[in-house]
């Protein structure tokens, strides 16, 4: 029965077109799973022939591939002049080079860390890599990525090989190329793509699901695949494979897109994020016009229904914002240098989410977690810089929306604008003023400060919608209403504890996003919502704004628990006040 009324809270909160759009979207593919719909479907493999085809080829000569992506008249990118970045980066920092030229020996020595586990495979790269057994997954040939959640007895989190397999760090092969000259970093890359394409058939298995790895995926080698293009190795080894296996990503994004999910959170805007770089960086594939369409689409759609006008993303968790970000960053940018009639309201949105994540820095020029997090990046392209680190993304806004958001400068930075457009950003203005509070009404964040910005005091705590899919959902949602993380003076004073994991040890998790795991109250040992293993929540809080001045507010949080509970913070250059009241 609880299952039953989550499913119903879902379709309700979902509202009716989005139902209608996931029940549509479901059917047809129950069609073409079905023996009848595989006989009369295209759902075999995809060979050479057909990409050749689509690009209207006759050969898949390395020479003949790259003059069709890289010759006169191709796609531009933000990464089309890597050599005098990567000069421009060895001559400002140097620190930066050698962090990367260390992690790329260590991907040639096959030793990696992802999401706190470290790992080093003695031969081949297990795609299929499981450290809670010290093993691999089996091989599950699943249609769909509910299956491999529910495959009995399934060894470990299956988010730790799919990590692994986003490739994201082949772009620190090619930047470690570009910095040492050394071939053998273009053959590690092409030895560890040419394994991957073998053992890892098209399409099955649990490294083509769900459809946001193959997303990332596709931006990460796109990515790797400029910053190798002045190779002779990556050309004629890697190449040819790699244009094949993103003509098949592309197939697969354009048709297998998550529009079946009632709330598809960030997962459809990776995919369409990953279907928009391909199909505007390919535009030899004779679909990539169609592709690139239906991607700009269903992304603006989603972006507009999962940013807040705002800026603040409804998932409500800081580490999804940056990943909603980052595909935002790789659709603007590729869109712009080529040309794309990209939506008003697209740039707008990037502009308002670059506005608030200039707000939540805090003194320490770190963004502090709030909800969850997984340390996911949609673009990845430093190995130096934390991952709480929103440098980059203030960079490309300040010379995009010429704002004065110029007050540190990283190697991130760098090579998202590139070295053409460095000393255009170096020369902006600096703000250096003290910044003010300020309370996003429609997001439902409130940020309180006093002092200088290097040493100002701070707190920064949610204060309205619970988390994007409303009851039953709020998957990335924790139980932190009015629960501020705090800077006093510069320095922290009171953090969020974080997620700990998702599908590991499942009393972390959920401890982990309970009231009792941040600076909130549970009378009676009462959480602020009722959570439902793993994900989503119902009975959820309703939170509103009481009073709001710079320096004092009150707000005013309805628990679904049977609590009701008044909060009043004041700030000034010596002291933070809290006044609370509970009717519980």
């Amino acid at each position: 029965m609880p299952n039953v009324k989550r499913i119903i809270q879902r379709f309700r909160s979902a509202g009716a077109v989005r139902t209608t759009r996931a029940i549509r979207t479901r059917a047809l593919r129950y069609v073409s799973h079905s023996p009848v719909g595989r006989a009369l479907g295209a759902s075999g493999d995809i060979g050479e022939a057909e990409m050749l085809a689509s690009m209207g080829l006759d050969s898949a000569d390395p020479v003949a591939l790259h003059k069709a992506v890289f010759g006169e008249g191709g796609a531009r990118h933000f990464l089309d002049n890597p050599r005098a970045t990567a000069e421009r980066c060895r001559e400002l920092y140097p620190k930066a080079v050698d962090v990367t030229i260390a992690k790329a020996k260590a991907v040639r020595r096959h030793e990696f860390s992802f999401l706190g586990h470290d790992v080093k495979f003695d031969g081949p790269v297990d795609w299929f890599w499981c450290p809670e057994t010290g093993g691999s997954w089996p091989f599950i040939d699943v249609a769909t990525e509910k299956a491999i959640y529910q495959t009995p007895n399934k060894p470990g989190d299956i988010k730790f090989p799919w990590e692994l397999n986003r490739h994201q760090y082949f772009v620190t092969l090619a930047k470690a190329w570009l910095y040492t000259g050394d071939d053998a970093y273009a053959h590690e890359c092409a030895d560890q793509l040419i394994d991957w394409v073998e053992k890892n058939p098209f399409p099955r298995g649990q490294n083509w699901l769900p459809m946001m790895e193959l997303g990332v995926r596709s931006i990460a080698w796109l990515n790797a695949m400029w910053l190798f293009k002045k190779s002779d190795v990556f050309r004629d080894r890697a190449l040819p494979v790699m244009l094949l296996s993103l003509y098949r990503h592309g197939v697969q994004l354009h048709a297998w897109m998550s529009e079946d999910w009632l709330t598809p959170n960030n997962h459809i805007i990776g995919e369409t994020s990953g279907l928009f770089a391909v199909s505007t960086l390919l535009p030899r594939f004779r679909e990539a016009a169609r592709w690139q369409q239906k991607a700009l689409r269903v992304f603006t759609r989603e972006l507009t229904d999962q940013v807040c006008g705002d800026g603040v993303n409804k998932e409500q968790a800081t580490g999804y914002h940056r990943f909603v970000c980052d595909f935002l960053m790789v659709v603007h940018e590729l869109g712009m240098r080529n040309k794309v009639g990209l939506p008003h309201e697209l740039t707008r949105r990037f502009e308002a989410m670059v506005e608030y994540q200039s707000n939540i820095i805090g003194p320490d020029g770190i963004v502090p977690m709030i909800g969850d997090c997984d340390d996911g990046r949609g673009i990845a392209i430093t190995e130096s810089v934390p991952f709480l680190d929103y440098t980059a993304a203030l960079a490309l806004g300040a010379i995009t929306f010429d704002r004065e958001d110029a007050n540190e400068r990283n190697e991130e930075a760098l090579w998202l604008l590139g070295a053409d457009h460095w000393g255009g950003f170096t020369s902006l203005r600096r703000d250096t003023s003290p910044r003010n509070s300020v309370l996003y009404r429609e997001g439902g964040t409130a940020i309180m400060r006093t002092g200088e910005r290097d040493a100002e005091t701070m707190l920064i705590f949610r204060c309205g919608m619970f988390g994007f899919g409303g009851e039953g959902g709020a998957t990335h949602s924790h139980g932190d209403m009015l629960a501020p993380v705090i800077y006093w003076k510069g320095q922290r004073l009171a953090v969020d504890t974080g997620t700990y994991t998702y599908y590991g040890d499942k009393a972390a998790r959920e401890y982990a996003r309970s009231a009792a795991a941040h600076n909130t109250f549970t009378p009676r040992d009462l959480d602020q919502g009722n959570k439902y293993p793993t994900w989503d929540w119902d009975r959820q809080p309703v939170t509103t704004v009481d009073e709001w001045h710079e320096d004092r507010a009150t707000f005013t949080c309805k628990s679904g628990m049977g609590y009701v509970w008044t909060r009043t913070i004041a700030v000034d250059a010596n002291s933070i006040t809290f006044e609370d009241k509970l009717d519980a």
